[in-house]
């Protein structure tokens, strides 16, 4: 990762650029690369090497065990302690629909499914040999990101007017439905199960949810009724799930994470929430 390759192109990544000098975890020659270019050389660092000759872009990646890594002596704990390599090869295989994706696992055509759409848990739990489990507890949080760089959402009266309105249980809900086990809410900026997670300040947003509140704190900072786009990225199923009827002025649009994050340079599209 380059913060600075990644800040020149996400304007909500701009402000950590500008208070770091340099973060990378990539060879300098590639940190070095501007943002704008494409990253055409692909180095591995741990157990397993890449094959890049049989990639098929947006279709699979191969990676084969490499012999010449030496796995710490300790058990492994995520990005941290010993790696060891168990099988010879790994097939990453890209399948964008949830439910194909699914039907895979059932026939045994892939061995393991990172996201599985949440709606078919329940018959993925009763699938013989399938086996649904959580294996990160910090799971993953759903964010809704203002586009500050555009109005409306250049005033900050106006991103503060959203918080009486935002539900936070009501988005997990249209997630997780009945599998209650699957989510929590209220979470702040520390991932709930985090050391550093607080429920303090949480009041704005897990308190009772006022709309007209919202609506009146929208018109006093004069609100000139821009239009307001609700972004769903494709990219992850979780996104796709979220159901919301659009207000006035606003709009919902679903869209590739690349297209996504480029209409904070798009003035002409108006204000995004990419959710």
């Amino acid at each position: 990762m380059s913060v600075r390759r990644w800040g020149s192109r996400d304007s909500f990544r701009q402000p950590l650029l500008a208070a770091t000098n340099e973060i990378e975890t990539m060879p300098e020659r590639m940190a070095k690369t501007p943002g704008t270019e494409q990253i055409r050389e692909t180095v591995g660092s741990g157990p397993f090497r890449f094959l890049p000759d049989q990639w098929v872009s947006g279709v699979s990646a191969a990676y084969e065990r490499f012999d010449g890594y030496v796995p710490r002596q300790e058990s492994p704990s995520f990005l941290a302690g010993g790696k060891a390599a168990n099988v010879q090869r790994v097939e990453w295989v890209v399948q964008p629909d949830p439910v194909t994706a699914a039907a895979a696992l059932r026939t045994g055509e892939v061995n393991w499914l990172e996201v599985p759409l949440i709606d078919l848990c329940p018959m993925l739990r009763q699938s013989p040999g399938a086996q649904v489990a959580v294996n990160d507890p910090f799971g993953w949080p759903l964010v809704l990101a203002l586009n500050h760089t555009q109005p409306p959402f250049n005033n900050p009266k106006l991103r503060r007017a959203l918080l009486p309105a935002i539900d936070q249980k009501t988005f997990l809900a249209s997630v997780i439905g009945d599998q209650t086990d699957l989510g929590r809410a209220p979470s702040g900026y520390f991932i709930e199960s985090q050391q550093m997670s607080s429920h303090a300040g949480l009041d704005v947003l897990s308190g009772t949810r006022d709309d007209a509140m919202a609506a009146r704190l929208v018109r006093e900072p004069g609100y000139a009724g821009e239009k307001v786009v609700m972004l769903a990225p494709t990219y992850w199923p979780v996104y796709m799930q979220i159901q919301r009827r659009p207000r006035a002025g606003e709009g919902e649009r679903q869209e590739p994470w690349a297209a996504t994050v480029q209409y904070d340079a798009a003035p002409e599209e108006g204000s995004a929430c990419a959710a």
